[in-house]
């Protein structure tokens, strides 16, 4: 594969995503609940530090009725996040202050702050986050996301 020149020109067309489209067919976790999941967060607070909107990233990217967002996320000690998907929320989650624990269904990771590493949240995530500290917990998230 050839390398790309740095030139405007040489940027390859991107294909316009419908995110409508992509909601139709997302893949939901099922409804069902289990004892040992929760059902809704606790703990949990979140700020805005910024937005890229739709119209911008329509205009660079291609990707009609999606935005761009950074968060910041703190879960309390003993808070969780409840399980939830990623398949049209692509995300980075890097760890700013304390340990948060995600668990999968094939298991758990740990992310601590300090340690260069991030959670992604991929098209194939299907998650929830812990925090079994006695601290609160910090995380910047950033990720796209349908505009709606």
């Amino acid at each position: 594969m050839q390398p790309l020149a740095k030139s405007e020109d040489a940027r390859p067309a991107l294909p316009a995503v419908d995110a409508a489209q992509r909601v139709i067919e997302r893949r939901r976790a099922p409804d069902v609940e289990r004892d040992d999941e929760p059902a809704e967060h606790r703990g949990v607070s979140v700020t805005e530090l910024g937005i890229i909107d739709a119209d911008s990233l329509n205009a660079q990217l291609g990707l009609e009725g999606l935005i761009l967002r950074m968060r910041a996320v703190t879960i309390q000690r003993g808070g969780h996040i409840r399980e939830h998907d990623h398949y049209t929320r692509p995300g980075l989650v890097y760890m700013v202050d304390g340990t948060w624990v995600e668990g999968r269904p094939d298991g758990e990771t740990t992310y601590r702050a300090g340690v260069d590493e991030t959670m992604p949240e991929d098209k194939d995530t299907l998650h929830r986050v812990y925090n079994r500290t006695d601290q609160p917990a910090t995380a910047i998230v950033c990720g796209i996301q349908p505009s709606g």
